[in-house]
């Protein structure tokens, strides 16, 4: 795709057709890292507006029981106490000095927005949060509300079997794994742009996939190191670096080291071979 001199993006019809573009659609396009991402157009104070009609009909949850979901979140998959930051098997583990100090004050932070969730402001809770995360509100309350309008159409009832604190969880859990993903994507731009050179997109996306998959498997522990790091930035605590560090540079040698895959080259055919023939229906 190409930036046109007016500073359009022309996007060929195969893939605008896969994607569901058309001239009559508006789309949301927002930074995700250093990537771009897009969502159709919404309104977020007519979302806010009908987050708010939707949520005033469930069972309210106590202030105690929405604070300690959010604590539960907040530690959920990355943190196994006395300053130990684990993977997502919750197998391998590292120490890093000040992890406990960091989490708490996240955990604070969150804290201190409950009061609007719980008062019945939940638009101003998920703008308040997503500014101390960095990430976009209407990505949280646009995606809760597709389901619960998808689930309606289909003759469910899945809002009135929750309460306030379920959605709280939902809520919340999906605004910390648009952080992390965030954290992900500017993560594995850093790692490619400094340590590798790329010939085209192409070697590039491929790197890039490569790279991706080991964080989620093998190397998460790296992830939810460089996780903590922008926690930490968050929260104005200083994190040593030295075991990251020690971890990318592991990384990218096992990766440069890897060998690629020879293409098998065809054996040439002699003049005196015939050419394959389609067979007859």
């Amino acid at each position: 795709m190409k930036i046109t001199q007016k500073g359009y993006i022309r996007v060929p019809d195969k893939l605008s057709e896969e994607l569901d573009f058309s001239r009559e659609r508006d789309f949301f396009v927002y930074k995700r890292g250093c990537s771009f991402s897009y969502v159709p157009w919404f309104n977020l104070n007519a979302d806010c507006n009908k987050l708010k009609i939707y949520l005033d009909k469930l069972e309210k949850s106590s202030l105690e029981e929405i604070s300690e979901i959010a604590g539960e979140i907040i530690y959920r998959q990355f943190y196994h106490g006395d300053d130990n930051i684990v993977d997502r098997t919750e197998t391998q583990y590292v120490k890093v000095k000040g992890t406990k100090e960091i989490l708490s004050k996240v955990n604070d932070m969150v804290q201190s927005k409950i009061e609007l969730w719980c008062e019945g402001e939940y638009g101003e809770f998920f703008k308040e949060i997503s500014k101390i995360l960095k990430v976009n509100p209407s990505m949280v309350i646009n995606d809760f509300l597709k389901k619960v309008e998808r689930d309606s159409n289909l003759g469910g009832s899945m809002i009135s079997d929750l309460t306030s604190g379920s959605v709280f969880a939902l809520a919340i859990g999906k605004t910390m794994l648009n952080f992390h993903e965030k954290v992900h994507d500017e993560f594995v731009f850093n790692l490619l742009q400094y340590n590798f050179e790329f010939k085209n997109s192409n070697a590039f996306q491929k790197r890039w996939e490569e790279i991706a998959a080991r964080l989620s498997t093998e190397d998460s522990l790296l992830l939810n190191l460089q996780i903590l790091s922008e926690l930490g930035t968050i929260t104005g605590h200083f994190v040593s670096e030295e075991v990251k560090l020690e971890k990318i540079e592991q990384l990218i040698t096992q990766i440069k080291s890897k060998k690629p895959s020879k293409t098998k080259k065809r054996r040439k055919k002699t003049n005196d071979e015939l050419p394959s023939l389609p067979s007859f229906p």
